[in-house]
This record gives C-alpha cells, structure tokens and sequence, in this order.
C-alpha cells in the first residue's frame, strides 16, 4: 500500500510540476491530452458500470522480483491512483493561463490530501467493504462508474472543444 500510493504519489507531482513543459516537449497538446485520457478514463469506467471490480492479482506466470511488476506500481499505483483522470486533471488545472506558484502550491497540498485520504480508505477498504456489504457496494461500483464515465465523455469534449476553440482563435488572427 505504502509503494503504491508512493509510486502514484511522484506520478501526479511530477505531472503537476513538469506535465506541460514535457507535453510541449513531445509537441502533445493538453486538448489532445484531454480526449486521450478521456477516452482511457472512460475504458476504466466501462466495467464498473456492469458492477465488475477488477482484482488487483498479479497473473501467476508474471509474479518475479522485478520492481515493475510489482502489482504495488501496475495496476495500482498507476493507473488506478494515478491514471489518465488525475493525470488529466493536474494538466487541465496548471495549463490555465493564470497559473502561478501560488496556484501550483495549493494543487500539490491538495494532492497530498487526496493521497492522505487514498491511504486511509486502502488501509480500511476490507472493514469497509465487510460493513457496507457486497450489495450495497455493487450498487457504488455501479454509481461511481455512471459519474467516472461522465467524467470521461467531459474530459472528451473539452478536449475537442479546447482543440476547435484554439484553431478559431489561430485562423481569426
């Protein structure tokens, strides 16, 4: 529990803090990186809107000592704590033209809550699944996947709405 969120953890920060200077890098922009994690956002919601819960198993024939294969980093750290959502997010807030170190400031105290309250609910996932129950939890399963993948469409048109809204100020001047 402590590697993954560790792993996911430097994941978003690194992308809070140089997430657009390595997006201008590769010549990605963070529209085109809107629809992709949208899209993959979405692929993540698609099971839990039939009530699958994916289990967190490392295959038996893949379980080595090697370090990125440790279900702590895959799928754990990344992409379940830190995957194309947060990873979308944190780009979205700091391409905002008004970003300044004040701002980015606030994001990080405010990952490292989110990463707080992550740990927590981890640590106490198996009393809080025996407590709410196998049902109550599929009706959650089922809920929270209608929001991500709402989430997901959003990030989508943004992303395309973004790109159209770019290229109309280009061609007006």
């Amino acid at each position: 529990l402590r590697r993954a969120l560790i792993v996911a953890f430097a994941v978003t920060v690194f992308f809070l803090l140089c997430g657009r200077w390595l997006l201008a890098y590769l010549g990605v922009t963070v529209h085109a990186f809107a629809v992709s994690g949208g899209i993959l956002l979405f692929v993540a919601a698609w099971p839990m809107l039939f009530g699958h819960r994916p289990g967190l198993q490392a295959p038996e024939n893949s379980r080595r000592s090697g370090f990125g294969e440790d279900i702590a980093v895959f799928p754990l750290g990344i992409p379940l704590l830190s995957g194309p959502g947060t990873i979308t997010t944190v780009l979205l807030l700091t391409n905002q033209p008004e970003t300044e170190i004040a701002r980015v400031t606030i994001l990080a105290t405010i990952v490292a809550l989110v990463f707080l309250i992550a740990w927590w609910v981890l640590y106490a996932a198996d009393r809080i699944m025996t407590r709410l129950g196998e049902g109550k939890v599929s009706i959650m399963t089922r809920v929270l996947g209608i929001i991500l993948a709402a989430l997901a469409v959003q990030f989508v048109l943004n992303g395309v709405a973004g790109f159209y809204g770019s290229v109309a100020t280009r061609l007006a001047n």
